[in-house]
């Protein structure tokens, strides 16, 4: 048997159960990051939109002329201007139409109540300042079962003459005039129903923006814009795995089972265990190797062969020996064993032949030992 295979045999011998042990926790973890990424990976549960709907509430206002200008007649119909001149007109005839889509289906109640905010405004070092407020309203309705597309109106007349003045009395009465008076219309809307099979129950403010700037003029400035709601839900995604995950889970799992494979098949056929002879043997090289720089390979002639031997137990001591005469330990290569020659004196030291055991044949040295044994002059 090669020096090579024993070395290695007695590496398994020394690590198998660590191998053993590394390589199954190897396959564990690799068949477990392959079932999760490759077969069954797991089902991962997260909030998200499943569904939405849009509410808008749209404007439109009328005012008829009843004083006659150089420009218009009296009955003339101003419709959705964004600057009406309070002079020519009695009031602003306010439209407010309510709708909700992007739904299959649909069946809410609709509550609409208007009113009119009126305030005065104004700028200060550190920002916006409003100095007074008063809040009245203009009319309401309600309507049943309304379907996604249908609409609900409500009618109601905003007097901007009469607006105006009541918030010039308020100015008077408090002694303010910087600024400029804002009137914004609210229609304050509640929707609450079922829209495609979900239950809703919400409430918006709807607002029509307009100012009297101080130069005998209403401007209308803005409205609320459509609003989405959204339906969340709990929806089931897969995890998305990385290409490391994906590939390295099954080259783990390979590579445990190949080493697992290797051990078995290893142990079977060329490394099996070492035996109580190979081992003696195999320390025996190891023991020559660790000494190699003290012992020189030749022969011991004749004549001193018959000199008396003192027998050393282990090469070990034998090399103790040469190192106290000062000599070299002789590898002989005819007649075998170590030897040192001091003076009339041969110490000396042959290793034990293994004996063979079960299944085990002593002469299956290295080819390269049996050549160099047999090549000396």
């Amino acid at each position: 048997m090669s020096e090579t295979n024993l070395r290695r045999r007695a590496f398994l011998d020394k690590w198998q159960t660590v191998l053993i042990i590394g390589f199954v926790v190897l396959t564990v973890v690799g068949g477990w990051t392959t079932y999760t990424t490759h077969v069954s990976p797991p089902v991962q549960t997260q909030e998200a939109v499943v569904d939405s709907w849009t509410s808008s509430g749209d404007f439109s206002h009328t005012a008829i002329v009843t004083n006659s200008s150089t420009l218009y007649d009296n009955g003339t119909v101003l419709e959705n201007r964004s600057v009406y001149f309070p002079h020519i007109i009695d009031d602003i005839g306010q439209t407010f139409t309510y709708r909700y889509r992007d739904a299959a289906e649909g069946d809410v109640d609709v509550e609409m109540n208007a009113f009119i905010r009126l305030n005065q405004t104004g700028r200060v070092e550190q920002g916006r300042i409003e100095y007074w407020s008063q809040t009245e309203s203009l009319g309401e309705k309600r309507v049943t079962s309304l379907n996604p597309g249908e609409s609900a109106q409500l009618r109601f007349p905003f007097d901007v003459n009469e607006t105006a003045r009541h918030a010039a009395r308020v100015q008077d009465d408090l002694g303010t005039a910087p600024g400029r008076v804002e009137a914004t219309i609210i229609v304050r809307t509640h929707v609450s129903g079922t829209v495609d099979g979900k239950r809703v129950d919400e409430t918006i403010d709807y607002k029509l923006f307009g100012e009297y700037p101080g130069d005998k003029t209403f401007r209308i400035t803005g409205e609320t814009p459509p609003k989405q709601f959204d339906f969340v839900g709990t929806i089931e995604t897969e995890p998305q795995r990385g290409l490391l995950r994906r590939v390295g889970s099954v080259a783990l799992l390979a590579f445990g089972g190949l080493g697992l494979l290797s051990v078995a098949v290893g142990r079977l056929t060329r490394f099996p265990p070492l035996t109580a002879s190979e081992r003696d043997r195999l320390d025996s090289i190891e023991k020559r190797a660790a000494n190699d720089e003290w012992i020189s390979r030749g022969r011991i002639p004749e004549t001193i062969r018959e000199n008396p031997v003192i027998e050393v137990e282990t090469l070990d001591g034998l090399v103790d020996v040469a190192v106290d005469s000062n000599s070299r330990v002789i590898e002989d290569d005819v007649c075998g064993g170590f030897h040192v020659v001091d003076g009339d004196i041969i110490y000396s030291h042959v290793p034990e032949q293994p004996h063979a055991g079960a299944g085990e044949d002593v002469d299956d040295a290295d080819d390269d030992d049996t050549e160099e044994a047999d090549s000396g002059p």
